[in-house]
């Protein structure tokens, strides 16, 4: 609840699903923030109608100025529904630690 509010996040829901995303900087030497979706959530039966929240998404961004959305992250939308939204998806490779 306490996010909502937040400019820096962006909550979107419908009667069958919800998003959540944000903006922020991977790397503090970057030019330009990127979005990064936290997750899309739907419910059985409305996943392809949950991907106009990726609509949205890309708007926000774009009025941001941002280049960059990290998608997938923990989404009930299928791939091809987002690629159809958002155009071409990459996959970036990342390395980590566990402690």
């Amino acid at each position: 609840r306490g996010i909502i509010a937040h400019n820096e996040f962006l909550f979107l829901y419908s009667d069958h699903g919800v998003a959540l995303g944000t903006f922020m900087r991977e790397d503090p030497l970057s030019e330009k923030p990127h979005f990064q979706e936290i997750f899309v959530l739907a419910q059985e039966g409305h996943k392809e109608e949950c991907a106009v929240f990726y609509d949205e998404f890309v708007r926000w961004s774009k009025q941001l100025g941002i280049v960059v959305m990290v998608v997938e992250v923990m989404s009930d939308v299928p791939h091809d529904a987002i690629k159809a939204r958002t155009g071409r998806i990459f996959t970036r490779q990342i390395q980590f630690a566990r402690l």
